[in-house]
């Protein structure tokens, strides 16, 4: 078994994470702490984190598509630890 098939083959075991509905997705970007620049995550900051345009995490934010594959990993884990740190933040 070379080392594609391999690792198709594990993704393909693997649970899909579980991505928060459509507008739980944006009150997670948009109240998640801001960076050490003092900003907030901006949608052109997601899609260059998980290699997307723009438009692209758009219509993942308001539900008329879903990430697939290493994109949606990113994705979930981006969220995740947005939410972290929105739940953290003692503002």
């Amino acid at each position: 078994m070379d080392a594609r098939t391999f690792v198709e083959e594990k993704l393909s075991q693997t649970r899909a994470p579980k991505l928060p509905r459509p507008e739980v997705r944006r009150w997670i970007r948009a109240g998640a702490p801001p960076k050490a620049d003092g900003r907030r995550w901006t949608q052109d900051e997601i899609a260059e984190y998980c290699g997307v345009t723009r438009e692209e995490v758009s219509k993942w934010e308001r539900g008329r598509r879903r990430p697939s594959g290493d994109r949606l990993l990113l994705y979930a884990e981006l969220l995740d630890e947005l939410k972290r740190l929105a739940e953290t933040d003692p503002r």
